[in-house]
Formats: C-alpha cells, structure tokens, sequence
C-alpha cells in the first residue's frame, strides 16, 4: 500500500498466502532478524514490525557502530 515499505539485509522475510497491509507500514529485518507473516494476515496502517536492535554495551562508542542482534517476529 501507499508509503509502506520493506527493507531486508542478511535476514529473512516470509509471507503467507493473502497476506496484505494498509498504508504507512515499515517491515525491516537485518543481520540474523526473521519476520514470518502467516496466511490471510493484514497489517493494520501506521505499524512498524522491526526484527532486529542494535547492541549498545560501551559506553564510550555510539550505539550505531556497536553492531546489531537479530530477533524473530511471529504472526
């Protein structure tokens, strides 16, 4: 839908038969994150689905160059 996008890097994305979403909606998975969307799933406008973080131990170096862990969401 329109403004909605979807941003995979060294993760993995699946989605089910008739799946859809509405407008606005951000899919993003990176570096070990894994996102599955069922069958007949939609996703409501507005939403974020982010299967990864970044690692933030040392204090003294920005969170951005610390790396980041992979999650896994499931619906």
């Amino acid at each position: 839908m329109r403004y909605s996008s979807l941003h995979t890097c060294d993760g993995m994305f699946q989605i089910g038969d008739r799946a859809t979403s509405k407008s606005n909606v951000l899919v993003g998975v990176s570096i070990g994150g894994r996102i599955i969307l069922g069958n007949d799933m939609i996703i409501g406008p507005n939403m974020l689905l982010r299967a990864s973080g970044h690692v933030s131990k040392a204090k003294d170096k920005p969170f951005r160059f610390q790396g980041q862990t992979g999650g896994s969401i499931v619906v």
